[in-house]
């Protein structure tokens, strides 16, 4: 539905000025100005595509795409001992000898690190819809090695499909020149799961790329609105209009530095008798902004906020200092919240990397695994996993063989469990 309709005057009467509503209404014209028309994109078109690179630049929606990125990277880093890669009882061996094979590339890559790549691949992907990388592979004795993964730039691509909805061709656009390239040697993952042979995907920012807009005119809006209430404007009248072009040119120049200085002085007409007498006029009017208005608009500013981060997955009062309450229950649920959208980016890179990446990998290096054999899969430490099981496993192991003692006051606090008091901690033993 197309939202052109009404102005951007949105300040409410009733709550800002209950008393005062006349004056509230004069007040808001100061940024009453039509809104901004929904602008549709065409994601099959890289022009349009580029439009949300100047969305993500946003710093509200720059700061939330922060947020969850490396939210989603660095929940890895908060485990004491996990595993990165789920593997088979079965194929233990194999899964070793792949598990370190993989290890050893990626830890090796000449373009960018390992980090950096999960990192371009997740940022492309929610800005854009889509991710595109290439891989480009070497031969060193008698490996095949990964040498680069190179993220590239979603908007400079099209793709095309074939009857059964499988990549036949990427075009890829740079300048004036065009290239179909071979989708094989490429990663194409469209944001956030590939539905009905849309490879273009989703982008994070579809939804708000409207609301940014909205929320920088109003920002705008709030600095001309601050900026008036240092400007007093003034009325210029003329006494004398017989006086040469000159003098009014001077009188004129010196009335629009009046804000500029603390005297200004103007021409000035003699009478018959020699004396000099007044020539000009000037009345100087109240300001033409109120500072409630004001306050409102930023109220409105940071309600705007809230919204785009909502959309983009991030709880109301993540990084605001502006609630004045709240309870272990919101926080629960805001974290939960937050929780899902990092799992979902996550699982779409585990899908991209698992399914992608590390099979080009493998089939270049071993060629005659068994036909039920199940490649080593790519995990992160999920946040809904239980970390404090994961903890109590290392801690007990480390105990068990007399690393530490069990009543390492750090154990508890590991655990986030209270503290004893110093008559409880003598019944404890290392027997666990």
């Amino acid at each position: 539905m197309p939202h052109n309709t009404g102005t951007a005057a949105v300040v409410s009467s009733s709550k800002f000025f209950p008393d005062k509503e006349e004056k509230a209404i004069r007040s808001t014209a100061i940024f009453a100005q039509p809104l901004i028309p929904y602008e549709p994109l065409d994601v099959s078109s890289g022009a349009d595509t580029l439009k949300y690179s100047e969305t993500a630049r946003n710093p509200v929606v720059k700061t939330a795409l922060d947020i969850i990125i490396n939210g989603a990277l660095q929940l890895r880093g908060n485990v004491l001992a996990v595993n990165d890669y789920e593997t088979n009882p079965a194929f233990e061996d194999i899964d070793n000898t792949i598990i370190k094979m993989i290890s050893s590339q990626i830890e090796r890559l000449d373009y960018v690190d390992w980090e950096t790549v999960q990192r371009s691949l997740l940022y492309n992907a929610m800005v854009f819809g889509f991710a595109v990388a290439e891989k480009n592979f070497d031969k060193r004795g008698l490996i095949y090695r990964i040498k680069e993964i190179k993220t590239k730039p979603s908007f400079n691509f099209e793709i095309y499909v074939n009857e059964f909805d499988e990549i036949e061709s990427l075009n890829y656009f740079e300048a004036t020149q065009q290239q179909f390239l071979d989708p094989r040697k490429f990663v194409v993952s469209p944001f956030p799961v590939l539905k009905e042979g849309n490879y273009y995907g989703v982008s994070e920012l579809q939804s708000i790329r409207h609301d940014v807009k909205v929320l920088e005119l109003l920002e705008r809006n709030r600095v001309e609105g601050v900026s008036s209430l240092m400007v007093k404007p003034i009325i210029h009248k003329y006494i004398n209009t017989g006086r040469g072009s000159g003098d009014t040119e001077d009188a004129l120049d010196a009335v629009s530095k009046f804000n500029e200085a603390s005297v200004i002085q103007l021409p000035a007409d003699r009478n018959e008798a020699g004396a000099f007498e007044p020539a000009d006029i000037l009345e100087v009017l109240p300001n033409r902004s109120e500072p409630d208005v004001i306050e409102g608009m930023a109220e409105i500013i940071i309600q705007h906020e809230k919204k785009i981060n909502r959309a983009l997955g991030i709880p109301d009062d993540m990084g605001l200092s502006t609630t004045t309450n709240g309870s272990l229950a919101k926080a629960q649920v805001e974290s939960n919240v937050f929780n899902l959208k990092l799992l979902e980016c996550q699982q779409w890179l585990e899908n991209t990397i698992n399914n992608q990446i590390f099979p080009d990998m493998v089939k270049y290096n071993f060629k005659y695994l068994p036909d039920e054999y199940r490649l080593p899969q790519w995990k992160y430490a999920h946040p809904d996993d239980d970390i404090n099981v994961q903890k109590m496993e290392y801690i007990k192991g480390l105990i068990e063989s007399g690393i530490i003692a069990a009543d390492e006051p750090f154990i508890r606090e590991q655990l986030n469990l209270p503290s004893l008091a110093s008559e409880d901690i003598d019944g404890i033993d290392n027997n666990i």
